[in-house]
């Protein structure tokens, strides 16, 4: 043990300039098929989640083959394979998930991105946009109003252009870093303002 302190003591960092390393497409990757399966979570908390209990409760709650595979990337960040594209859009589009009451943001990489660089105050989740005057009841407005809260990814109409319910539903990418809206104010073209409160669907 002492010979192999004494060699780390002696060992020294090079300052020379590294060089850069081109890889091409020539060399063996993987394919754009695969990365496709990848997601990266983030469990936002401050508090040391057991890998374990993290991986055995979401692949429940998700009812994902046993093949799919979840490993931590770091505190709290995890890298999911799952089996087929198809289960990993299923999961990422019936979020928003949760454990332990922690907020778990999924996302989808990129082939050249690394995790712990990915930006994870993002996530998707449908919202109640109610008290709509009844000219606002379509689905180009629909998807106008949810312009004012976030990225708009779906429109809830039931195959219809138009609503004849209490409010119309919209699915938006939330930017968690900033405060949540608790509605929209509305002015129509006779100058009346309408205040439209806002249920988000957790």
């Amino acid at each position: 043990m002492d010979e192999i302190t004494e060699l780390w003591e002696n060992f020294t960092l090079t300052k020379e300039k590294e060089e850069t390393i081109i890889i091409d497409s020539e060399k063996p990757l993987m394919t754009p098929e695969n990365v496709q399966r990848y997601a990266v979570g983030k469990l936002h908390t401050s508090k040391r989640i057991s890998v374990e209990a993290f991986r055995s409760v979401m692949k429940s709650l998700w009812k994902v083959h046993e093949s799919t595979h979840i490993e931590t990337a770091g505190m709290n960040l995890y890298v999911i394979v799952f089996k087929s594209m198809a289960e990993k859009n299923r999961v990422l589009t019936s979020g928003p998930w949760s454990f332990e009451t922690s907020l778990l943001v999924l996302t989808s990489p990129t082939a050249t991105d690394q995790p712990r660089d990915m930006n994870f105050n993002f996530f998707a989740l449908w919202i109640q946009i109610h008290c709509i005057p009844f000219q606002c009841m379509i689905k180009d407005m629909a998807k106008f109003l949810g312009t004012r809260i976030g990225e708009v990814e779906e429109i809830d109409c039931n195959g219809s252009y138009e609503w004849t319910g209490p409010f119309i539903r919209v699915r938006v990418q939330i930017d968690i870093s900033k405060p949540f809206k608790r509605g929209l104010k509305v002015r129509t073209g006779d100058e009346k303002e309408s205040w439209c409160p806002l249920r988000y669907e957790w």
